[in-house]
């Protein structure tokens, strides 16, 4: 995450409140935080996850890859943005079995951009 210190700097901090046991829903919210920060700083815009998947999409795409796997990571992308929607952002309905699943998914999402 060398193009994006910022993003780098909430992530790492989520880890470390979730290695201390803190709060789920502050560490899923700084997950989300760190992803949302991370695609502002690579696609060079200022919207909101949810304002981004048609750049997302975009981007992907100049990478040459598949039509398939564009509508794969942005369905996912979706369903990972309406999650912390209602489970995390206005709702505190964390449940300890999704929060690794979604801290490792929000690492996916982040690699696929470095």
């Amino acid at each position: 995450m060398a193009n994006s210190p910022k993003a780098k700097k909430i992530y790492d901090y989520a880890l470390d409140k979730y290695s201390r046991g803190e709060s789920n829903r502050n560490v899923l919210d700084d997950m989300r935080s760190a992803l949302e920060t991370h695609l502002k700083e690579v696609l060079n815009n200022d919207k909101s996850l949810e304002n981004q998947f048609s750049e997302v999409g975009k981007y992907l795409q100049t990478k040459g890859l598949s039509k398939e796997f564009v509508n794969m990571v942005i369905t996912l992308l979706d369903y990972y943005a309406k999650y912390q929607n209602n489970h995390v952002k206005h709702n505190d309905a964390v449940k300890d079995e999704e929060v690794n699943f979604i801290i490792q998914l929000t690492s996916s999402f982040i690699q696929m951009f470095v």
